[in-house]
Protein backbone atom coordinates (compact mmCIF):
# COMPACT_ATOMS: atom_id res chain seq x y z
CA UNK A 1 0.00 0.00 0.00
CA UNK A 2 1.45 3.25 -0.75
CA UNK A 3 1.20 5.83 1.84
CA UNK A 4 3.44 8.32 -0.10
CA UNK A 5 1.06 11.26 -0.84
CA UNK A 6 0.70 11.42 -5.48
CA UNK A 7 -0.23 14.67 -7.17
CA UNK A 8 -3.65 14.13 -8.21
CA UNK A 9 -4.33 17.39 -9.90
CA UNK A 10 -2.97 21.09 -10.37
CA UNK A 11 -4.91 24.39 -10.92
CA UNK A 12 -3.35 27.30 -12.97
CA UNK A 13 -4.25 30.60 -12.87
CA UNK A 14 -3.01 34.26 -13.97
CA UNK A 15 0.36 33.02 -14.17
CA UNK A 16 2.90 33.55 -17.27
CA UNK A 17 1.15 32.54 -20.29
CA UNK A 18 -1.59 31.27 -18.10
CA UNK A 19 -4.70 33.41 -18.20
CA UNK A 20 -7.68 32.02 -17.46
CA UNK A 21 -8.28 28.88 -15.23
CA UNK A 22 -6.24 25.85 -16.19
CA UNK A 23 -6.59 22.43 -14.57
CA UNK A 24 -4.28 19.33 -15.33
CA UNK A 25 -5.22 15.96 -13.88
CA UNK A 26 -2.48 13.42 -12.91
CA UNK A 27 -4.52 10.25 -13.43
CA UNK A 28 -1.82 8.12 -15.18
CA UNK A 29 1.29 6.75 -13.86
CA UNK A 30 2.97 9.15 -17.19
CA UNK A 31 1.68 12.17 -18.05
CA UNK A 32 3.36 13.60 -21.28
CA UNK A 33 3.33 17.55 -22.64
CA UNK A 34 3.63 18.21 -26.04
CA UNK A 35 3.79 21.72 -27.78
CA UNK A 36 5.37 24.36 -29.73
CA UNK A 37 8.20 25.99 -28.46
CA UNK A 38 6.85 28.97 -26.25
CA UNK A 39 3.50 26.76 -26.15
CA UNK A 40 3.70 27.17 -22.26
CA UNK A 41 4.58 23.69 -21.11
CA UNK A 42 8.02 24.66 -19.36
CA UNK A 43 5.26 27.00 -17.44
CA UNK A 44 3.39 24.35 -15.55
CA UNK A 45 6.83 23.26 -13.89
CA UNK A 46 7.30 26.23 -13.09
CA UNK A 47 4.19 26.86 -11.59
CA UNK A 48 4.79 24.00 -9.83
CA UNK A 49 8.63 24.52 -9.03
CA UNK A 50 7.77 28.26 -7.57
CA UNK A 51 5.00 27.06 -5.70
CA UNK A 52 7.07 23.79 -3.98
CA UNK A 53 9.73 26.89 -3.30
CA UNK A 54 7.45 29.31 -1.83
CA UNK A 55 5.50 26.92 0.36
CA UNK A 56 8.93 25.32 1.79
CA UNK A 57 10.46 29.08 2.40
CA UNK A 58 7.43 32.08 2.69
CA UNK A 59 7.96 32.85 6.49
CA UNK A 60 11.88 33.11 6.01
CA UNK A 61 13.08 36.68 6.58
CA UNK A 62 14.06 37.41 3.12
CA UNK A 63 10.84 37.00 1.87
CA UNK A 64 10.40 39.30 -1.05
CA UNK A 65 7.76 41.16 -2.71
CA UNK A 66 9.46 41.58 -5.91
CA UNK A 67 7.04 40.30 -9.00
CA UNK A 68 8.32 38.90 -12.04
CA UNK A 69 12.31 38.26 -10.36
CA UNK A 70 11.12 34.87 -8.59
CA UNK A 71 13.47 33.10 -6.15
CA UNK A 72 13.48 30.68 -3.42
CA UNK A 73 12.06 33.29 -0.56
CA UNK A 74 10.17 35.56 -3.66
CA UNK A 75 6.20 35.93 -3.73
CA UNK A 76 5.58 33.91 -7.19
CA UNK A 77 3.56 36.16 -8.43
CA UNK A 78 4.30 36.52 -12.46
CA UNK A 79 0.74 37.56 -13.87
CA UNK A 80 -0.44 37.21 -17.54
CA UNK A 81 0.34 40.45 -19.13
CA UNK A 82 -1.28 40.07 -22.71
CA UNK A 83 -4.98 41.38 -21.20
CA UNK A 84 -5.75 44.61 -19.90
CA UNK A 85 -5.88 44.92 -15.85
CA UNK A 86 -4.66 41.28 -15.16
CA UNK A 87 -1.68 43.09 -12.97
CA UNK A 88 -4.66 44.05 -10.55
CA UNK A 89 -5.55 39.95 -10.57
CA UNK A 90 -3.79 37.70 -7.95
CA UNK A 91 -2.02 34.47 -9.28
CA UNK A 92 -3.40 31.25 -8.11
CA UNK A 93 -2.37 27.93 -7.31
CA UNK A 94 -3.79 24.66 -6.17
CA UNK A 95 -2.69 20.78 -5.53
CA UNK A 96 -4.59 18.37 -5.20
CA UNK A 97 -2.65 15.57 -3.27
CA UNK A 98 -3.40 12.29 -1.42
CA UNK A 99 -2.72 8.61 -0.51
CA UNK A 100 -4.57 5.45 0.31
CA UNK A 101 -5.52 7.34 3.43
CA UNK A 102 -6.44 10.88 2.84
CA UNK A 103 -6.65 13.48 0.20
CA UNK A 104 -6.28 17.09 0.45
CA UNK A 105 -6.58 20.05 -1.78
CA UNK A 106 -4.38 23.12 -0.78
CA UNK A 107 -4.86 26.18 -2.82
CA UNK A 108 -3.50 30.01 -2.58
CA UNK A 109 -3.46 33.50 -4.35
CA UNK A 110 -1.55 35.76 -4.50
CA UNK A 111 -1.03 39.47 -5.49
CA UNK A 112 3.10 41.09 -5.47
CA UNK A 113 2.90 42.14 -2.09
CA UNK A 114 0.72 39.50 -0.06
CA UNK A 115 -1.28 36.58 -0.10
CA UNK A 116 -4.80 37.32 -1.25
CA UNK A 117 -6.18 33.68 0.04
CA UNK A 118 -5.63 30.19 1.20
CA UNK A 119 -6.99 27.33 2.17
CA UNK A 120 -6.89 23.53 2.70
CA UNK A 121 -10.09 20.77 2.34
CA UNK A 122 -10.40 17.50 3.50
CA UNK A 123 -11.50 15.34 0.27
CA UNK A 124 -10.95 11.89 2.11
CA UNK A 125 -15.11 11.32 2.11
CA UNK A 126 -17.96 11.82 0.13
CA UNK A 127 -18.30 15.53 1.99
CA UNK A 128 -15.35 17.96 1.73
CA UNK A 129 -14.36 19.36 4.84
CA UNK A 130 -12.74 22.58 5.47
CA UNK A 131 -9.57 22.47 7.43
CA UNK A 132 -8.84 26.14 7.02
CA UNK A 133 -9.82 29.20 5.61
CA UNK A 134 -7.66 32.76 5.26
CA UNK A 135 -8.55 35.45 3.08
CA UNK A 136 -7.44 38.72 3.16
CA UNK A 137 -9.24 40.81 6.07
CA UNK A 138 -11.04 38.02 6.67
CA UNK A 139 -9.26 35.43 8.70
CA UNK A 140 -11.27 32.49 10.14
CA UNK A 141 -9.68 30.42 12.56
CA UNK A 142 -9.96 26.59 13.10
CA UNK A 143 -8.89 25.93 16.47
CA UNK A 144 -10.25 21.98 15.70
CA UNK A 145 -7.52 21.54 13.34
CA UNK A 146 -4.62 23.16 15.21
CA UNK A 147 -4.89 26.36 13.49
CA UNK A 148 -5.85 28.99 16.36
CA UNK A 149 -5.55 32.98 16.49
CA UNK A 150 -1.76 32.79 17.67
CA UNK A 151 -1.02 31.51 14.27
CA UNK A 152 -2.77 33.44 12.18
CA UNK A 153 -1.59 36.64 14.15
CA UNK A 154 1.96 35.62 13.62
CA UNK A 155 1.56 34.94 9.90
CA UNK A 156 2.66 37.97 8.08
CA UNK A 157 0.54 39.29 4.92
CA UNK A 158 3.38 37.76 2.55
CA UNK A 159 3.99 34.59 4.03
CA UNK A 160 1.55 30.93 3.93
CA UNK A 161 -0.52 29.77 6.90
CA UNK A 162 0.55 26.60 5.75
CA UNK A 163 4.36 27.35 5.80
CA UNK A 164 3.62 28.80 9.64
CA UNK A 165 1.43 25.75 10.33
CA UNK A 166 4.26 23.22 9.75
CA UNK A 167 6.60 25.60 12.47
CA UNK A 168 3.70 24.34 15.26
CA UNK A 169 4.32 20.88 13.58
CA UNK A 170 0.40 20.75 12.63
CA UNK A 171 -0.88 17.29 11.30
CA UNK A 172 -2.26 19.00 8.15
CA UNK A 173 0.73 20.86 7.12
CA UNK A 174 2.69 18.05 7.54
CA UNK A 175 0.11 16.66 5.05
CA UNK A 176 1.58 19.72 2.62
CA UNK A 177 5.51 19.54 3.50
CA UNK A 178 5.06 15.41 3.11
CA UNK A 179 3.80 15.47 -0.31
CA UNK A 180 6.18 18.22 -1.15
CA UNK A 181 9.31 16.35 -0.20
CA UNK A 182 7.60 13.11 -2.66
CA UNK A 183 8.10 15.32 -5.80
CA UNK A 184 10.86 15.71 -7.18
CA UNK A 185 11.39 18.80 -10.09
CA UNK A 186 14.50 18.69 -12.29
CA UNK A 187 14.91 19.95 -15.18
CA UNK A 188 17.72 18.33 -17.42
CA UNK A 189 20.97 20.29 -17.84
CA UNK A 190 19.70 22.21 -15.25
CA UNK A 191 21.88 24.80 -13.73
CA UNK A 192 23.19 24.73 -11.12
CA UNK A 193 23.85 20.52 -12.10
CA UNK A 194 22.28 17.62 -10.51
CA UNK A 195 25.61 16.37 -9.28
CA UNK A 196 25.60 17.30 -5.84
CA UNK A 197 22.03 16.53 -4.98
CA UNK A 198 22.66 13.13 -6.99
CA UNK A 199 25.63 12.59 -4.76
CA UNK A 200 23.77 13.05 -1.42
CA UNK A 201 21.12 10.58 -2.27
CA UNK A 202 23.59 7.79 -3.10
CA UNK A 203 25.51 8.67 0.08
CA UNK A 204 22.67 8.90 2.22
CA UNK A 205 21.64 5.44 0.12
CA UNK A 206 23.98 3.26 -0.83
CA UNK A 207 21.80 0.50 -1.60
CA UNK A 208 20.90 1.98 -4.69
CA UNK A 209 24.03 1.92 -6.31
CA UNK A 210 23.62 -1.27 -7.47
CA UNK A 211 20.39 -0.76 -8.72
CA UNK A 212 22.04 2.44 -10.40
CA UNK A 213 24.75 -0.05 -12.27
CA UNK A 214 21.97 -2.51 -13.26
CA UNK A 215 20.64 -0.08 -14.80
CA UNK A 216 23.37 1.43 -16.62
CA UNK A 217 24.12 -2.21 -17.62
CA UNK A 218 20.71 -2.52 -19.08
CA UNK A 219 20.75 0.56 -21.22
CA UNK A 220 24.61 -0.53 -22.60
CA UNK A 221 26.42 1.90 -20.70
CA UNK A 222 29.87 0.43 -20.20
CA UNK A 223 30.38 1.89 -16.58
CA UNK A 224 31.21 -1.26 -14.47
CA UNK A 225 31.40 0.92 -11.40
CA UNK A 226 31.51 4.14 -9.74
CA UNK A 227 32.92 5.97 -6.72
CA UNK A 228 33.56 9.56 -4.53
CA UNK A 229 36.61 11.28 -4.89
CA UNK A 230 37.42 14.47 -3.38
CA UNK A 231 40.09 17.11 -4.29
CA UNK A 232 41.11 20.55 -3.27
CA UNK A 233 38.72 23.50 -5.24
CA UNK A 234 41.01 25.03 -7.82
CA UNK A 235 42.18 28.08 -6.71
CA UNK A 236 41.44 29.84 -10.38
CA UNK A 237 37.84 29.07 -9.62
CA UNK A 238 37.79 30.26 -6.46
CA UNK A 239 39.25 33.59 -7.75
CA UNK A 240 36.39 33.67 -10.15
CA UNK A 241 33.06 33.54 -7.77
CA UNK A 242 31.06 36.86 -7.53
CA UNK A 243 32.20 36.43 -3.58
CA UNK A 244 33.63 38.84 -1.53
CA UNK A 245 37.53 38.14 -0.41
CA UNK A 246 36.38 36.86 3.31
CA UNK A 247 34.59 34.59 2.06
CA UNK A 248 37.08 33.21 -1.12
CA UNK A 249 39.79 32.71 1.94
CA UNK A 250 37.50 30.68 3.53
CA UNK A 251 36.97 28.38 0.61
CA UNK A 252 40.86 27.81 0.56
CA UNK A 253 41.25 24.13 1.61
CA UNK A 254 37.85 22.75 1.25
CA UNK A 255 37.05 19.89 -0.60
CA UNK A 256 35.25 19.36 -3.74
CA UNK A 257 33.66 16.01 -4.43
CA UNK A 258 33.56 14.35 -8.04
CA UNK A 259 32.48 11.38 -9.53
CA UNK A 260 34.71 8.90 -10.97
CA UNK A 261 33.46 5.36 -13.52
CA UNK A 262 35.14 2.80 -13.47
CA UNK A 263 35.62 0.94 -17.46
CA UNK A 264 37.56 -2.66 -18.29
CA UNK A 265 41.16 -2.44 -19.55
CA UNK A 266 41.30 -5.05 -21.98
CA UNK A 267 44.06 -6.65 -24.24
CA UNK A 268 44.20 -7.47 -28.37
CA UNK A 269 41.75 -10.46 -27.73
CA UNK A 270 39.11 -8.53 -25.67
CA UNK A 271 39.96 -9.73 -22.24
CA UNK A 272 40.14 -7.96 -19.14
CA UNK A 273 43.36 -6.99 -17.75
CA UNK A 274 42.64 -4.25 -15.55
CA UNK A 275 40.71 -0.83 -15.24
CA UNK A 276 40.76 2.31 -15.22
CA UNK A 277 38.86 5.07 -13.54
CA UNK A 278 37.30 8.61 -15.46
CA UNK A 279 37.15 11.49 -14.13
CA UNK A 280 32.80 11.80 -15.14
CA UNK A 281 32.68 15.30 -15.66
CA UNK A 282 35.31 15.43 -17.57
CA UNK A 283 35.71 12.52 -19.27
CA UNK A 284 32.09 10.74 -20.28
CA UNK A 285 29.88 12.06 -22.27
CA UNK A 286 27.05 14.57 -21.73
CA UNK A 287 24.47 12.22 -22.16
CA UNK A 288 26.14 9.84 -19.82
CA UNK A 289 26.10 12.58 -17.27
CA UNK A 290 22.28 13.46 -17.59
CA UNK A 291 21.10 9.72 -17.15
CA UNK A 292 23.34 9.39 -14.38
CA UNK A 293 22.05 11.80 -12.51
CA UNK A 294 18.57 11.55 -12.81
CA UNK A 295 18.73 7.47 -12.70
CA UNK A 296 19.03 8.06 -8.64
CA UNK A 297 15.65 9.98 -8.99
CA UNK A 298 13.95 7.32 -11.22
CA UNK A 299 14.67 4.95 -8.71
CA UNK A 300 13.94 6.88 -5.95
CA UNK A 301 10.43 7.87 -7.18
CA UNK A 302 9.87 4.12 -8.55
CA UNK A 303 11.14 2.32 -5.10
CA UNK A 304 8.81 4.54 -3.60
CA UNK A 305 5.97 5.61 -5.25
CA UNK A 306 6.88 9.73 -5.78
CA UNK A 307 6.60 11.63 -8.59
CA UNK A 308 9.53 12.73 -11.05
CA UNK A 309 8.98 15.53 -13.29
CA UNK A 310 11.69 16.24 -15.89
CA UNK A 311 11.58 19.42 -17.69
CA UNK A 312 13.12 18.99 -21.28
CA UNK A 313 13.02 14.96 -20.72
CA UNK A 314 14.88 14.17 -24.54
CA UNK A 315 17.59 16.76 -23.99
CA UNK A 316 20.73 14.61 -24.90
CA UNK A 317 18.79 11.57 -24.05
CA UNK A 318 18.68 8.34 -26.76
CA UNK A 319 14.75 7.68 -27.51
CA UNK A 320 15.65 4.02 -26.41
CA UNK A 321 16.33 5.28 -23.03
CA UNK A 322 13.09 7.67 -23.04
CA UNK A 323 11.51 4.78 -24.12
CA UNK A 324 12.81 2.56 -21.02
CA UNK A 325 11.85 5.25 -18.40
CA UNK A 326 8.28 5.47 -19.54
CA UNK A 327 8.44 1.97 -19.68
CA UNK A 328 9.43 1.63 -15.96
CA UNK A 329 6.88 4.02 -14.73
CA UNK A 330 4.12 2.23 -16.70
CA UNK A 331 5.35 -1.13 -14.98
CA UNK A 332 5.56 -0.20 -11.43
CA UNK A 333 3.17 -1.17 -8.67
CA UNK A 334 3.83 1.47 -6.37
CA UNK A 335 1.61 3.88 -7.49
CA UNK A 336 5.05 6.13 -9.19
CA UNK A 337 4.42 8.41 -11.72
CA UNK A 338 6.65 10.42 -14.10
CA UNK A 339 5.83 13.81 -15.47
CA UNK A 340 7.35 15.25 -18.94
CA UNK A 341 7.71 18.00 -21.46
CA UNK A 342 8.88 16.74 -24.66
CA UNK A 343 8.84 17.28 -28.29
CA UNK A 344 10.00 13.74 -29.08
CA UNK A 345 7.31 12.71 -31.18
CA UNK A 346 8.78 8.86 -31.46
CA UNK A 347 7.50 8.57 -28.14
CA UNK A 348 3.92 8.62 -29.16
CA UNK A 349 2.36 5.34 -30.50
CA UNK A 350 1.93 4.72 -33.99
CA UNK A 351 1.73 2.23 -36.59
CA UNK A 352 3.44 -1.39 -36.08
CA UNK A 353 3.36 -1.41 -32.53
CA UNK A 354 6.08 1.41 -32.03
CA UNK A 355 5.93 4.32 -29.52
CA UNK A 356 5.34 3.94 -25.70
CA UNK A 357 2.70 6.83 -25.06
CA UNK A 358 -1.04 6.09 -25.87
CA UNK A 359 -3.60 8.48 -25.96
CA UNK A 360 -4.53 8.62 -22.12
CA UNK A 361 -0.62 9.40 -21.52
CA UNK A 362 -0.56 13.08 -24.03
CA UNK A 363 -1.70 16.46 -22.82
CA UNK A 364 -1.06 19.50 -25.77
CA UNK A 365 -0.05 22.37 -24.74
CA UNK A 366 -0.62 25.72 -26.81
CA UNK A 367 -1.76 29.41 -27.35
CA UNK A 368 -4.78 30.32 -28.41
CA UNK A 369 -5.34 33.44 -30.18
CA UNK A 370 -4.76 35.56 -27.46
CA UNK A 371 -1.58 34.20 -26.48
CA UNK A 372 -2.56 32.26 -23.24
CA UNK A 373 -1.50 29.05 -22.78
CA UNK A 374 -4.66 26.15 -23.12
CA UNK A 375 -3.96 23.03 -21.85
CA UNK A 376 -6.00 20.04 -23.73
CA UNK A 377 -5.96 15.98 -22.61
CA UNK A 378 -5.77 14.02 -26.14
CA UNK A 379 -9.08 12.53 -25.61
CA UNK A 380 -10.59 15.98 -25.36
CA UNK A 381 -9.46 16.65 -29.01
CA UNK A 382 -12.56 16.49 -30.86
CA UNK A 383 -10.21 15.17 -33.83
CA UNK A 384 -8.69 12.51 -31.49
CA UNK A 385 -10.16 8.92 -32.64
CA UNK A 386 -9.39 5.46 -31.18
CA UNK A 387 -6.73 3.17 -32.41
CA UNK A 388 -5.38 6.38 -34.12
CA UNK A 389 -1.51 6.37 -35.33
CA UNK A 390 -1.38 9.34 -32.47
CA UNK A 391 2.49 10.23 -34.10
CA UNK A 392 1.39 10.59 -37.69
CA UNK A 393 -1.61 12.22 -36.79
CA UNK A 394 0.48 14.54 -34.86
CA UNK A 395 3.16 15.49 -36.87
CA UNK A 396 0.19 16.52 -39.84
CA UNK A 397 -1.26 18.97 -37.17
CA UNK A 398 -4.83 16.61 -36.68
CA UNK A 399 -4.66 17.71 -32.98
CA UNK A 400 -2.46 20.92 -32.95
CA UNK A 401 -0.22 21.75 -30.52
CA UNK A 402 2.88 21.74 -32.88
CA UNK A 403 4.21 24.88 -34.36
CA UNK A 404 3.16 25.92 -37.71
CA UNK A 405 6.31 26.03 -39.94
CA UNK A 406 5.54 28.17 -43.42
CA UNK A 407 8.12 26.90 -45.80
CA UNK A 408 7.56 29.58 -48.40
Amino acid sequence: MNTYYTLHSLRIKNYRSFCDEQEISFKMPVTAFYGANASGKSNIFKALSNAWHFIQNSTQPNTQATPFLPSTHTIPYEPFLLRENNMDEPTVFEMTFGNQNSTYRYTFSTTASEIAEEAMFDLSTSRERTIFVRSKGQNSTAIKNGFGKKIFETTRANSLLITRAQEYANEYAGAVFDFLSNLHLITINSNPPLRPMTINILQLNPSIKNQVLDLLRKTDFPIRDFMFAMDDIPQEIIDGMPLADSFKIQLRGQKNTFTQTVHAIRNEFGDVTGSIAFNMDAQESMGTNVFFDIIVFIIDTLNNGKILYLDEFNSNLHIDICELIIKLFKANKTGAKLIINTHDVGLMKSSGGQGVLDDKDIVYVEKDMFEQSIITPHGKKRTARKDDNIEKKYRFGVYGGKPIVRED
